[in-house]
Order: C-alpha cells, then structure tokens, then sequence
C-alpha cells in the first residue's frame, strides 16, 4: 500500500501552490463570485476572485473574517449572496440550476455557467497556478486550508474533449476549489460582467 502522499498534489504540485501563495494578497476592485454545490449537495461554497493589489489575479474562497464560506447544505448561500451584493461584484457565476433559479427568484443577477465555462475556469485555475507559459502564472492566494486541501486532493474528470475537477475519493471535498475556479472564470471573462451602478464607492474590504 502506498502512503496517503503519493496521492496527493497530482494535478497541480504542492511546489507550486507554495509558489503561489501571498498571505497579504487581495482583491483590488470588485470581486467575481463562484458558487459551486456538488451533486450530492452535501456542501456549498463561495469563491472569489479578481485583480490583485500589486498585479496579477487573486482567488480565496469567501468569508467575512470568522466563518468561511463553505458549509453544510445550500440554504444558507442565497441570503449570503444578498449580503455580498454590497461589494458590487462584477459577476456571480452559479452552476447549480436550482440554486441559481432562487439567487434569481431573490432578485440576484446571475450568470449560470455552462459546461464550457465550468472547463475554462479549470483551465484558467490550473494556468494561473503552474502552466505552462511561466508568464502566465499570475494566480495568488492566501494559503486558507480548505482550499489548499481540495487543490491537494483534486483529480481530473474528463468532459468532452477536456476536463474538469473531480475527487480521488471520498475524503476529498474540491467544492473550495470549483467555487473559486468559477469565480476566476467570471473574473477572466469581461463579457459576463455586468455594468458598474452609478453610485458605487465603496471598496471591497
């Protein structure tokens, strides 16, 4: 039997999720929001995303300093969503139907993500992380452990021609990780955001 290391850090290296970790990085400007619920819809979580202050882009998954966001259940993500919307995000990116039917239902503008937009936030995640093209590698965070566990346990699915994020087992929990892959697809992709209201001063955090 092999040790639960030889496991881990299969898609992205532990080298490289080191490299890119900034503990003083944010988001500078408005933030994207990724949501993502697994289909066992166990858990849910919140991801951010967005220009960095110093350069680059900037993922963590959301919270408000005591709790993150990314917990049992889904009831809880629309009214936070609702509280969210005091940072005017660019975009709110949900993939979940029934999920973004109610963020809608509540009056939230959402972008529901296609199978397409889901693969292209993998892919942005994993370039921006340890691409090929070293220039590239514009992606920070700020070492939150549930995020640096999904990254370490995520594996990749196959979709079409591409592919995804999946679980090596059932240990593993990549929802941190599909949220904020989400919500760098929406940051990324200027033709989903929406337009910037009029009276928007304030700054995020």
């Amino acid at each position: 039997p092999h040790a639960d290391g030889d496991f881990r850090w299969q898609v992205i290296g532990e080298a490289a999720w080191t490299d890119a970790k900034d503990a003083e990085s944010k988001i500078d400007g408005r933030p994207a929001i990724g949501v993502y619920v697994p289909p066992d819809r166990s858990y849910s979580a919140i991801g951010l995303a967005g220009a960095r202050v110093g350069g680059g882009r900037h993922v963590e998954v959301c919270g408000d300093g005591q709790l993150l966001d990314y917990r049992p259940g889904t009831g809880w993500v629309v009214p936070r969503l609702l509280e969210l919307e005091k940072h005017q995000p660019s975009v709110l990116v949900i993939d979940d139907k029934a999920l973004a039917d109610a963020a809608e239902k509540a009056g939230l503008v959402v972008h529901r993500a296609t199978v397409g937009d889901v693969v292209t936030g993998c892919q942005l995640f994993y370039d921006g992380i340890c691409g090929p093209d070293a220039e590239a590698r514009d992606v920070h965070h700020i070492g939150q452990r549930e995020l640096t566990d999904a990254v370490a346990g995520a594996i990749k699915r196959d979709v079409g021609g591409s592919w995804a994020w999946a679980r090596r087992d059932l240990a593993v929990d990549v929802t941190p990780l599909a949220a904020s892959s989400l919500a760098l697809f929406g940051h990324s992709t200027p033709r989903v955001h929406r337009e910037l209201a009029q009276s928007f001063f304030a700054s995020w955090r």
